[in-house]
């Protein structure tokens, strides 16, 4: 069946614009993305097949190459789709430009929306002020699902670059488990004292999950003398 042969009421758009957008499908969503079918398959049966490759979750964390793969996305409609999700992504920011971070539940809640959908490890560095003002975050995301290497010269010309007061770190432990490894605690010491030879704080260090936190500094791993 092409797209023409549909019924109004049945075609996705005319059902976005009579019943909304959280009426459809995400088969429906999907295939206003695509746009378009090919000569052997509509713009549904393409929808159906990417979901049954790929969940919304992996696809969203597609990349260019790889989406361009899949058989009937080239790459107008693979452009659509990964700026859609980017969009997406962007929306659920905290809109506050400058968030203050004065308690660990403030990071917490600010860095959740980077790491509730992630499957590997990722890191965060947020840079701030001396009135605890965000100055810049940077987000590396690593290869694995439970290790991920601490980029300790980019963190530290990040800071200089950025004038910054102090450095607050963030990684997920994405098992679920939370309290920081062996391996976390001297990592962290070794990135205060790195920070400190440049005047630099290193405020908190925070293991998060997907329902909680750590706080070193909460904790009295991190002190601030």
């Amino acid at each position: 069946m092409k797209m023409y042969d549909l019924k109004n009421q049945d075609k996705p758009r005319e059902r976005l614009m009579s019943l909304g957008v959280r009426s459809l499908s995400d088969v429906e969503l999907l295939a206003i993305l695509i746009g378009s079918g090919t000569k052997e398959q509509n713009v549904f049966q393409i929808a159906v097949d990417v979901l049954k490759q790929y969940s919304l979750k992996e696809l969203k964390e597609l990349s260019y190459d790889k989406i361009t793969k899949i058989h009937g996305i080239k790459a107008a409609k693979a452009s659509v789709i990964l700026a859609a999700f980017e969009l997406a992504r962007r929306s659920m920011q905290n809109e506050n430009p400058k968030p203050s971070f004065k308690y660990a539940k403030d990071i917490y809640q600010h860095i959740y929306e980077d790491i509730m959908l992630e499957e590997k490890e990722v890191i965060i560095v947020l840079y701030v002020d001396c009135k605890l003002r965000l100055l810049k975050k940077y987000v590396n995301s690593g290869s694995y699902t439970h290790q991920i290497e601490i980029p300790l010269k980019e963190i530290i010309r990040n800071a200089l670059e950025y004038h910054a007061y102090g450095v607050i770190l963030i990684h997920n432990h994405p098992s679920g488990e939370l309290e920081p490894s062996e391996a976390d605690i001297e990592a962290t010491f070794e990135i205060k004292e790195l920070l400190l030879r440049l005047e630099i704080l290193l405020l908190d260090h925070l293991v998060v999950t997907k329902t909680s936190f750590y706080s070193m500094a909460e904790h009295n791993i991190i002190c601030l003398d």
